[in-house]
């Protein structure tokens, strides 16, 4: 309980904080301009935005965990990455300082880790110690910079981050590190309120402030989760981090080599990085972040089968989809050129959209049964919550509302986010110690099953009737629901590797509810009318399951 509590206090934190730090960075000009051949947004936006995540995720830290003197090290990184990102932001820095200082962080990583004197192995390939500290060195460095350069698009590096941070939480969990569980909830949190405002099209970007931080809590906690997992004899294997990392490290290395063979500054700023690539083949900017998002996905897969010591199929897949990577330009270009995908949709949607009776008031009203199906059976699973504790969640719930109430007034926010995490913390509430999987729904929960396909079914066939439903045709595939739908994937992966089942009700509820938000926000769009009555009727359902499992 005391990390779910956590996790809400951190977003709340990051939801309410941003929209006034968007204001007073637009009054102080920090700011980033659409000047120059490389920016890709077309209006002015207010950065450093990572600075919210970074005191967000903190304050939990200081507010939760007992014992910091074990981490100061840690926070002294933090504070010296941070400081650099905003002196960055505000007034600019030479690459060449920033190394400097990165270099100071990285060995304030290894002196708290205590990584120093240790064998290190890549993909099988051992280094004694002296090369072995300098190879860790350049990880922690070149990860940090790749992550910061990889923050060329909306959404791009916080929507990365995410996933990462889940597959990471669990095996924290099972590791029994509190520290690193509390901080990693603690940055979920305040990634996934930020991630409302820096969404396409973002209203405020991460800046260096953001990227390089991101950076820093994503390398130190790939190495401290390998630590423990491949420590052995005084060696250290970094392939599972390389693994899990692999996108913007791969990326990184392409474009510094590409850079170097035609004697170029491999340092210098340029289009070559892949989400500029991508971008360059004419698609969406959400659809290039989710192809990157997808590869990020699939890396994941990749690491969990190396870790669950299935080594040699895991590098051979890690081979596999390298190449798929730093090809992805390549084959997105000759599909397009080709022409497969898009007459089959078109085909269907013309189909569905002249063939297919669909009116806006029959597709409504055939979600009604699976709706009600789908959290009346859901909700018979509850368990008995202690009494304090359902006090504790009905005192924050109704904070939520109430500040939800504020944002919506003083900023015009939607309440996408609030239904979304509403559902969440339903089925979550409705599932917990159930011991829940997708198995028991096949061989017992065959109401659920059927209601979820149906909901599933509706999505689908409304995806493809939109044009004659609404003038809206981009309803679901926001930036923040595709990395809620990412990171949805990456549990379910998480799930199925090395969750106990104690935990499976997590990868469940996040499936139910992503599927019923997606429903529920095309009915939305759909009839407005909807709107304010899905928006209180999503507060009432956490409610309605705490008071009827009193014990």
């Amino acid at each position: 309980m005391t990390l779910i509590i956590i996790f809400f206090l951190s977003l709340s934190l990051s939801i309410v904080a941003t929209p006034l730090l968007i204001s007073y960075f637009i009054r102080k000009g920090i700011v980033d301009k659409p000047e120059g051949e490389r920016r890709i947004h077309k209006v002015t936006t207010p950065r450093m935005g990572g600075i919210v995540i970074v005191v967000s995720a903190m304050i939990m830290v200081f507010s939760f965990y007992p014992n910091l003197n074990d981490s100061w090290l840690f926070i002294v990184g933090l504070l010296i990455i941070t400081i650099i990102g905003v002196i960055d932001d505000v007034i600019g820095i030479k690459y060449s300082y920033k190394f400097v200082f990165q270099i100071l962080v990285a060995f304030l990583i290894m002196f708290d880790l205590k990584l120093f004197n240790l064998w290190v192995n890549i993909f099988t390939i051992s280094f004694f110690p002296p090369l072995g500290s300098l190879i860790i060195v350049l990880f922690i460095v070149g990860t940090i910079n790749s992550i910061n350069l990889m923050d060329g698009l909306d959404g791009l590096v916080s929507g990365y981050s995410i996933p990462k941070f889940l597959v990471f939480i669990g095996i924290a969990i099972i590791n029994q590190d509190e520290f690193l569980t509390i901080l990693l909830i603690a940055l979920l949190g305040s990634i996934t309120g930020f991630l409302k405002y820096n969404a396409n099209p973002a209203t405020i970007f991460l800046g260096d402030t953001g990227s390089l931080s991101i950076g820093y809590f994503l390398v130190y906690s790939v190495l401290k989760i390998s630590l423990f997992r491949y420590n052995v004899n005084g060696s250290l294997n970094l392939t599972f981090a390389i693994m899990i990392l692999s996108v913007p490290i791969l990326d990184t290395l392409k474009v510094m080599l590409l850079r170097l063979a035609n004697k170029q500054n491999p340092f210098a700023p340029d289009k070559t990085h892949l989400h500029h690539l991508l971008f360059g083949q004419n698609l969406k900017h959400k659809t290039v972040v989710f192809v990157i998002h997808l590869f990020s996905l699939v890396f994941i897969f990749v690491a969990l089968i190396y870790y669950k010591e299935s080594e040699k199929y895991g590098i051979i897949f890690w081979l596999v989809t390298s190449v798929l990577l730093l090809n992805s330009r390549n084959i997105i270009r000759y599909f397009k050129e080709q022409g497969y995908f898009p007459p089959i949709f078109d085909v269907i949607e013309k189909y569905v959209g002249k063939r297919v009776i669909v009116s806006k008031k029959n597709l409504i009203n055939l979600s009604i049964i699976p709706t009600a199906f789908l959290l009346f059976f859901s909700a018979l699973h509850r368990p008995n919550y202690d009494q304090n504790i359902i006090i504790i969640a009905i005192i924050f719930g109704g904070i939520s509302f109430f500040m939800s109430l504020f944002l919506n007034k003083r900023y015009k926010l939607n309440n996408y986010i609030f239904i979304y995490l509403n559902l969440t913390i339903f089925f979550f509430f409705s599932f917990f110690r159930s011991k829940m999987y997708f198995g028991d729904l096949i061989e017992n929960n065959q109401i659920i099953l059927i209601s979820l396909i149906l909901i599933m079914f509706l999505i689908i066939l409304f995806s493809f009737a939109r044009k004659k439903l609404t003038s809206n045709v981009e309803i679901v595939f926001s930036g923040f629901d595709l990395s809620i739908i990412v990171s949805t994937i990456a549990v379910l992966i998480a799930d199925n590797f090395f969750l106990p089942q104690s935990y499976s009700f997590i990868a469940l509820s996040l499936v139910l509810s992503l599927t019923l938000y997606l429903w529920v926000k095309i009915v939305v769009n759909v009839d407005k009318r909807f709107d304010k009555v899905v928006y209180y009727v999503s507060f009432i359902l956490p409610f309605i399951i705490l008071l009827f499992s009193i014990k």
